[in-house]
């Protein structure tokens, strides 16, 4: 008999029921993040390189973006 305790999720598996994060959705709450901390800086040129770090990371497309942040999710999660 199988025991549902014992059954693991694949990244892939948990993609799909929201458990564990895919690359695109990781990408954009970095832009969001960037964009959220260039609105609250007070030093101008803190203010500017913020909205250029957004700008650079959300004109990150296709592979790119998503070996980064595959990598970055990885790492975080212990898996490499």
């Amino acid at each position: 008999m199988l025991d549902v305790r014992d059954v693991r999720l694949l990244p892939e598996a948990r993609r799909q029921v929201e458990q564990w994060p895919s690359p695109e959705h990781v990408l954009a709450g970095l832009v969001e993040a960037l964009q959220a901390a260039a609105e609250e800086a007070q030093d101008p040129q803190q203010k500017s390189g913020l909205r250029k770090a957004a700008g650079v990371v959300a004109g990150l497309t296709g592979d790119l973006a998503t070996n980064l942040t595959a990598t970055v999710i990885a790492k975080a999660s212990g898996l490499v």
